[in-house]
């Protein structure tokens, strides 16, 4: 899978675990302790997310690594 389109992949997956927990970009920046804007740059896939960042991200959906990571790859 080429970069872009697995940065395409893992942005569509947070903003639809974010859209079906009812959060906000604003929300999930506060709760996953990341600025607004990465949260909006990794959803529309214009930056690479660091395990770290992703893991706080999945954290504050309470969703399990590794379920993200074979939802991306369905």
């Amino acid at each position: 899978m080429a970069d872009e389109q697995l940065r395409q992949k893992i942005g569509a997956e947070v903003k639809r675990l974010r859209l079906a927990a009812g959060k906000t970009q604003e929300d999930l920046a506060e709760y996953a302790n990341l600025h607004v804007n990465q949260i909006s740059f990794i959803e529309r896939a214009q930056v690479g997310v660091t395990v770290d960042a992703l893991n706080r991200v999945c954290t504050a959906l309470d969703t399990p690594l590794s379920k993200f990571f074979a939802a991306i790859e369905e």
